[in-house]
């Protein structure tokens, strides 16, 4: 992210021109590659945040606070470029911002929304979890449900809810909001916290599930790392569409004969992808010299010095281990190794 006052004007209109800089909005620019098309919204998209950072902290210095929803987004490791971003300051008059690719910042004044404990992340300021999942509608447990469930792992207590849902008055929806989720998400007892204090303390209340989802994504656990859960999340979501691209398993084979004679057929194969992928450079040629017995270290000094060829070695001594029968037994194939080729 780039001020127009970080550079001179002679500097700006070269970098402009030439494709390095591109305007946000009027004195605001980001970096990007000039051998991007003026459509590409790559470079837009990875300095999204950085923009918002910078803007917002230029602006109204840390006297700000994005939303519940957008801070929750933050905590929880969505990298997804929401189309509108809304901040509360202090001060300022109620104002959107319109961004490149139809995105938005929505800026609102209300001192009574910007909390006292703020905390950064990604260099803006939001609400610490407990509090956002307290402030935030039923509308993000549906529309972010797998958001919803890692805040909701990162909430070690409930008493860090509490401290919010007993502060004032009109949580009562929250609180069985959250008691709901809690007991979706397998934390019965401390679903049941909920509904006793917030009942000693204000009216009853009883739990209301808000997720929209059938089960839980997240097992309960001691993790509170928001990149470590959200790749549990995503496997638990993905788990069953992956499987099913598979097929079907081929089983033990009937004819043993038939499939040893496949082994044999694809040994070459095998042993030049498994070494290439292991960074060995090897040809097809030198597969097959040892494992006819044709390559002698001893005797010329070229192959001494060949590495990967005693990587070919070691893998054809790995595939001899499997003892075939012999007539299935690939070239060169011997049952006592020469001195060359011995453990």
């Amino acid at each position: 992210m780039v001020e127009s006052a970080d550079l001179s004007d002679e500097h700006r209109a070269v970098l402009l021109a030439t494709g390095f800089l591109r305007q946000v909005m009027k004195g605001w620019y980001i970096s990007a590659n000039p051998a991007d098309d003026q459509g590409d919204s790559t470079a837009w998209y990875a300095s999204f945040w950085a923009f918002l950072s910078g803007y917002l902290g230029k602006r109204f210095g840390k006297r700000y606070c994005l939303n519940p929803e957008a801070s929750l987004l933050l905590h929880t490791g969505h990298t997804a470029v929401p189309r509108q971003v809304v901040a509360v300051a202090g001060r300022t008059g109620a104002k959107t911002l319109s961004l490149p690719f139809d995105t938005s910042l929505l800026l609102y004044q209300d001192a009574k929304r910007v909390p006292r404990s703020r905390v950064a992340r990604r260099g803006l300021q939001v609400w610490p979890v407990a509090e956002a999942m307290c402030l935030v509608g039923p509308s993000f447990f549906i529309e972010h449900p797998r958001e919803a469930e890692i805040a909701l792992a990162m909430v070690r207590d409930p008493s860090e809810l509490l401290a919010t849902l007993l502060e004032g008055d009109g949580m009562r929806s929250a609180a069985a909001r959250l008691a709901g989720a809690l007991q979706f998400v397998g934390r019965s007892s401390d679903a049941q916290r909920i509904v006793t204090d917030f009942s000693a303390v204000h009216s009853s209340v009883r739990p209301e599930n808000p997720f929209a989802i059938e089960a839980p994504s997240l097992a309960p656990s001691r993790e509170r790392s928001p990149y470590v859960l959200r790749l549990r999340s995503m496997w638990a979501g993905w788990r069953e569409a992956v499987i099913a691209q598979f097929p079907a398993p081929p089983g033990i084979p009937v004819n043993a004969g038939s499939y040893l004679a496949q082994v044999q057929e694809r040994y070459v194969a095998d042993a030049y992808n498994s070494l290439s992928i292991e960074g060995y450079q090897v040809t097809d040629a030198l597969i097959e010299a040892v494992a006819r017995g044709d390559w002698n270290p001893e005797g010329d000094d070229e192959q001494r010095r060949a590495r990967d060829a005693l990587a070919a070695r070691g893998y054809y001594q790995a595939f001899r281990a499997v003892d075939l029968p012999r007539e299935f037994r690939p070239l060169g194939y011997l049952k006592v190794a020469p001195w060359w080729m011995e453990s």
